[in-house]
């Protein structure tokens, strides 16, 4: 068996596919291209294909991982040559390697992340100056505590302190026009997980901020398993 490892890019319209319709697009492609791929048993045998970290709807990103599994090796420049020629435009694979699991965890792709880092846009009709979004974002992020309310999975409103998944949360620019880029690196991962998108909703909430949350725009930079950009672990 050899596991491909490949790093592919999402941007433009193709941010509105869901994860589901990205798995099915990949999964198809690989069957055109006829790569010698291993599957799944049972009754409904499938292409054994394993994403890093869904990306969610209406997020761009630079930094997508999936994993395939085939019986033998290929060349793979060959393959992103020829794959990235049926692709849309928006959606690129970037790069390939093998990954060699023996003597190593078992433990899948997904359950190796930990954390994400997020590229985020945002106008604010107030025009913050630099010193201003300083201020907002040093108050917000020096607190305690900081608390949404959330469903879970018995649709009950319960509360969730959020502040330690928030690894950094730091500005890149903002410019006279109330345009603002900032970074944050969030966790991501099954023990502990904050969207970029709520910790934009709960920044927006907190007193004195004011943004346009309708000109939001996420972008995925790097998947991170610990400190190492999971595509090279």
């Amino acid at each position: 068996m050899a596991v491909l490892r490949i790093k592919y890019r999402k941007l433009g319209y193709m941010k509105f596919l869901g994860h589901l319709d990205m798995v099915r697009l990949m999964e198809r492609s690989f069957r055109r291209a006829q790569l010698p791929l291993e599957f799944s048993g049972g009754y409904n045998p499938r292409p054994k294909v394993n994403f890093a970290a869904p990306l969610p709807v209406g997020v761009t990103s630079d930094a997508e991982v999936l994993e395939v599994n085939l019986t033998e090796t290929i060349d793979i420049a060959e393959l992103l040559k020829m794959q990235n020629k049926y692709f849309p435009a928006e959606i690129e694979l970037m790069a390939g390697r093998f990954v060699h699991l023996e003597g190593q965890s078992k433990k899948k792709l997904m359950g190796s992340v930990t954390s994400c880092q997020y590229l985020i846009s945002v106008m604010s009709d107030v025009k913050p100056s630099l010193e201003v979004l300083k201020e907002w974002l040093g108050a917000y992020t020096a607190q305690k505590e900081i608390i949404i309310e959330k469903q879970n999975k018995k649709k009950k409103t319960v509360q969730k302190d959020i502040r330690p998944a928030i690894r950094s949360f730091s500005i890149v620019s903002v410019d006279p026009s109330g345009h603002i880029v900032l970074t944050a690196h969030l966790d991501a991962g099954s023990e502990s997980n904050l969207k970029a998108e709520v910790l934009m909703d709960s920044f927006n909430m907190f007193d004195g901020v004011s943004l346009d949350m309708e000109t939001l725009r996420l972008h995925r930079q790097k998947i991170y398993s610990g400190k190492e950009d999971i595509f090279e672990l």
